[in-house]
Formats: C-alpha cells, sequence, structure tokens
C-alpha cells in the first residue's frame, strides 16, 4: 500500500501558550513523531501581519496593541520549531499570511503607517459600503493585491523566510482579495482600465452594482473581464514569490492553501485549479482560455485544500441524492481541478469530529482516497484518543 503523507497543522493563536514552553514543545514533536506524521505547518506570519519569527521588516507578535503576546518578546519560533522538526526528523512548513496586514479592532502604529495599502470596497449608490471585511472574519484587514508598495513589501517578507530559514516548504495563505468588492481603488481601476486598452477610467458600476429594486448587486457589463484581471494579479504576484523562493532557497517548495470551495474562489481572484482540469461543473465565468490561463496550481508544488465540512459522504438521504458540500465531495472535486498539476493535500478541521474518532478516521480515509495525503487543523483539538487515532491510522497504511 502506498504511504500517503498524515501532516499536522500547528495555529500559533490557538497554540500559543503551549509553544511557548520549551518543554510543550518536545512534547508535541515527540508525539508527532511517534504516531507517525511527517509533516508540520507553523505559523511564520499570522492573519493580522504580525510575524512571529524576528524580521527586518514587518512586526513581531509581541507588538500586537493589546499586549497578549507581551511574553514573545525577543523569540524567534520558526527557528525554535525548525530545529525542533530538524531535532526528530520532521519536514516544516512555514505558512504565510500574505494580504491580510491589521486587526479591525486595534489601531497599531504599523497599520497607521500603511492604511494607504488597504483594500478600496465597493460603495453603494447613497453611500455605505457593500463589505467591511474578510467574510467570515471581518476582523481581519486586507490590502490591496495590486499594489506595488504591497507586492514588494510581501515578496520581502516570503524572500526573507526563504533565506534565512531554509525551511522545507512556505505556504502561502489569504493571497487573494477579501471577497468580490475589493479592490475599487484608483490605482485598481487605472490598471484594469489599462489591461483592457480602454483610453478612460473604468468605473465601479461597470463592474457591479446594486439593483435597489431588486435589492441585490448585479454584475456590470465589465466583470467577467474584472474577474480574470484580478486572477492575473494573483498569478501574477505567485510567479514573482516562486522566483524568489527558488533564488533564496532552492530545496524550499511553494503551497498554496484555500477552501475547496472553487464554485466562488473567482469573487477573491484565486483560480487554483490547473489549466487543463476537465470538470465542466464550474461557474460559466471559469471557463475559457483568458481565465484558465491564470492557473495558479500550475505554479506551485502543492496545493493544501480545507475540505472543512461536518458530513463526510456524498451520498445521503433516501433519494439518494448527492451532496457536494461534504468532505468527500470536495476532495473528489479539488482533484479533478488540480488533474495532477501538483500535490493535493485534504485539510479536515478536527473540531467537526469532537469525541466522534471513528468519524475522524472515515474522513481520513475518504481524503486519503482522494488526494496525497491530509492534513489535520489544528493541534489544539488534539487529545491522546487522537494520537491514538493517528497512530493507528498512519500504521495500517505503511
Amino acid at each position: 500500500m502506498i504511504n500517503k503523507t498524515v501532516c499536522l497543522w500547528i495555529d500559533f493563536m490557538a497554540n500559543d501558550k503551549m509553544l511557548f514552553s520549551e518543554k510543550e514543545q518536545h512534547r508535541i514533536f515527540l508525539e508527532a513523531k511517534e504516531s507517525g506524521i511527517k509533516e508540520i505547518v507553523i505559523d511564520g506570519k499570522i492573519p493580522y501581519g504580525f510575524t512571529t519569527y524576528l524580521s527586518h521588516s514587518a512586526p513581531h507578535v509581541s507588538s500586537f496593541s493589546d499586549g497578549r503576546y507581551d511574553s514573545w518578546k525577543g523569540r524567534d519560533l520558526v527557528r525554535e520549531l525548525i530545529h525542533r522538526g530538524r531535532e526528530y526528523g520532521l519536514l516544516l512548513w512555514v505558512k504565510l499570511d500574505i494580504f491580510t496586514e491589521g486587526h479591525k479592532d486595534f489601531k497599531d502604529k504599523f497599520w497607521d503607517e500603511k492604511k494607504s495599502w488597504g483594500v478600496t470596497f465597493l460603495q453603494m449608490e447613497g453611500g455605505g459600503s457593500s463589505h467591511k471585511g474578510e467574510q467570515g472574519n471581518i476582523k481581519t484587514m486586507f490590502v490591496n493585491p495590486a499594489h506595488s508598495e504591497v507586492q514588494h513589501y510581501e515578496l520581502g517578507i516570503v524572500e526573507e523566510v526563504a533565506k534565512q530559514y531554509n525551511p522545507d516548504g512556505i505556504i502561502l495563505d489569504r493571497a487573494r482579495y477579501p471577497n468580490k468588492f475589493a479592490d475599487f481603488s484608483k490605482e485598481s481601476l487605472q490598471q484594469f482600465s489599462n489591461w483592457v486598452r480602454l483610453p478612460r477610467e473604468v468605473e465601479g458600476r461597470e463592474i457591479l452594482y446594486y439593483d435597489e429594486g431588486e435589492n441585490w448587486w448585479r454584475e456590470g457589463n465589465m466583470y467577467h473581464e474584472w474577474v480574470i484581471y484580478r486572477s492575473r494579479v494573483i498569478k501574477e504576484f505567485i510567479v514573482k514569490v516562486k522566483e524568489r523562493i527558488q533564488s533564496a532557497s532552492p530545496l524550499t517548495k511553494l503551497a498554496l492553501y484555500t477552501g475547496a470551495w472553487y464554485e466562488t474562489s473567482y469573487e477573491e481572484g484565486l483560480n487554483w485549479a490547473s489549466s487543463n482540469h476537465m470538470l465542466d461543473k464550474i461557474p460559466h465565468i471559469c471557463k475559457g482560455d483568458l481565465y484558465c490561463s491564470t492557473s495558479l496550481a500550475d505554479e506551485v508544488d502543492r496545493i493544501f485544500a480545507g475540505c472543512y465540512y461536518p458530513e463526510i459522504y456524498r451520498l445521503r438521504g433516501t433519494g439518494g441524492a448527492m451532496v457536494e458540500d461534504t468532505v468527500e465531495g470536495s476532495i473528489s472535486r479539488a482533484k479533478e481541478l488540480i488533474n495532477g498539476a501538483c500535490e493535493l493535500y485534504g485539510g479536515l478541521y478536527l473540531l467537526h469530529y469532537h469525541n466522534d474518532e471513528k468519524k475522524l478516521e472515515q474522513a481520513m480515509e475518504v481524503i486519503m482516497s482522494h488526494s496525497d495525503g491530509v492534513m489535520l487543523f489544528d493541534h489544539i483539538y488534539f487529545k491522546k484518543s487522537v494520537w491514538e487515532l493517528v497512530t493507528k491510522f498512519v500504521n495500517n497504511r505503511v
């Protein structure tokens, strides 16, 4: 039987109290090794723009304005855990949140200095913003992926991590727009106008407009081109990231994290499918050679697809209906979309399997049958019975 890999994700914000202790670091890594886990994901840069390592340009987590991470001052978690990984023979991936640089509730000095980088959301006629932030987490402050200074800054962080630590891999998270209502800044609209070769600046309402009669947002006549433009911005940035990593640390792999719901990813400028996938059941706007040319799977070594659904199997109900918003549905779709362009790891959200190890084992089996490995999010949900299950699961596959 092919020995596919189990990867453990350790989120800094959820696990910082445990990670602060060297003894606990050793315990986590020893349990991972003994259970058969081969890879660990650690945070290098959290969603609010702070780094867990000592950066020359980005603020450290210990400078978070409410003081929650004061005790981490002077600590370089990435260096500590890279060393720990090598000590225990585990591969280390450093995750970087890319286009997020602030927290809505806190006025940090860094954000005050860089607030011109922030995304501009489309405004409704008569005032009022269409959306305040990332869907599902309005505390996260996004910056404009098309802004030249933003790209220069984020590329510098990627290069810094690759050069200083030579990790086994770097994962890009939130390397996208927050939602379809951003970015409508003058800079982005001018770039878009130049890209479509219009002699004037495109207006926001030509892309999206609010239909007061229907009480709903409608697509303007330039919306399809806008979707492609934003996907090209992300694609071209990923290509630059790849070049920086290869130059600084040739053996370091590049991965992308994304939710496995491809049907709405275009709203965030994220085309993570292969350019030659054969899946037809996708939004019409995601079809065509121009959109396919913005593929990210063609540029990275691996995609981590979060299959974060409580239900496992597609076939449910007395009528035998196929339900796609499940672990099985999302990972099988992801496999078809990536079509062998890169490695695929399916992610499971362990909170969905709280006190139900049998269900977790079934979900892991489903992921493994459709991908190159399973990623378990997050270590904070691990307890003795989960460690025992993972050990049994890995041993049965050797």
